[in-house]
């Protein structure tokens, strides 16, 4: 979110005078502050050079959790999004994108919500990844449940960790495992979620297990041959 009456405060100015300086109307700056509009980028350019400020607009891969709950949202009974306004935002672009059946969309949404690239996530290697992050889910308190290569039962491929304590399970996993910076390949990777992502989770041999549908969405993230694995079990749905 711009914070445009950030910028107008600390610049010392009033809206009338910025609305003058950066050529567009005080009613358009009202409305952007209160939420009501989206401005383009040039409008926000004039505007923060109005308030003294340079404006730099960046991109990073894409990888938005609501994807994957607007996902389940569209496919799955029963399920509630943890933000019903975004993932219905979601939704609205998988159906613009005229995505055929459910295997489009778990593969449209999947490849949208990477687990492993969001900025709070935390990467690991080593061995028993399972049995690590399981354990660090127990001592955590909170919710948690394991998605990735086990939700297909495979063996080799990387785990994922749902946990609401993300920083406290990679903190207790950082006596087993070695913590990997971004980019580089995991055996398990650590993930904020909230309650949503443990809809319909299920326990199996001690390891509570996320749901099968986001298990497939979690893998169709992670890419390479996990992602063909997983889209090749949608295909048998």
């Amino acid at each position: 979110m711009w914070n445009v009456r950030e910028w107008i405060t600390e610049a010392g100015l009033s809206v009338t005078e910025v609305a003058r300086r950066a050529g567009v109307s005080r009613t358009t700056i009202m409305r952007i502050q209160n939420g009501t509009v989206s401005p383009s980028v040039s409008t926000l350019t004039e505007l923060a050079i109005a308030c003294g400020r340079h404006l730099e607009v960046t991109t990073r891969p894409l990888s938005d959790p609501n994807a994957a709950q607007a996902a389940r949202y569209l496919l799955e009974s029963g399920f509630v999004p943890d933000d019903q306004t975004a993932a219905e935002a979601w939704a609205s672009r998988l159906e613009r994108m005229r995505l055929s059946n459910p295997v489009d969309i778990v593969q449209a949404a999947g490849c949208a919500s990477a687990p492993g690239l969001r900025p709070e996530t935390r990467l690991f290697a080593g061995q028993h990844a399972v049995l690590a992050a399981s354990s660090a889910g127990e001592a955590s308190g909170q919710r948690w449940a394991i998605s990735g290569a086990p939700v297909l039962g495979s063996a080799g491929g990387t785990a994922v960790l749902h946990c609401e304590n993300a920083q406290r399970c990679a903190g207790l996993l950082q006596d087993s495992m070695r913590e990997r910076a971004a980019g580089q390949s995991a055996d398990l990777v650590v993930v904020p979620a909230g309650a949503g992502t443990f809809y319909d989770s299920w326990e199996q041999d001690h390891v509570r297990l996320a749901a099968p549908i986001q298990g497939l969405l979690d893998c169709v993230g992670l890419g390479g041959e996990l992602a063909e694995a997983a889209l090749a079990e949608a295909r048998r749905w």
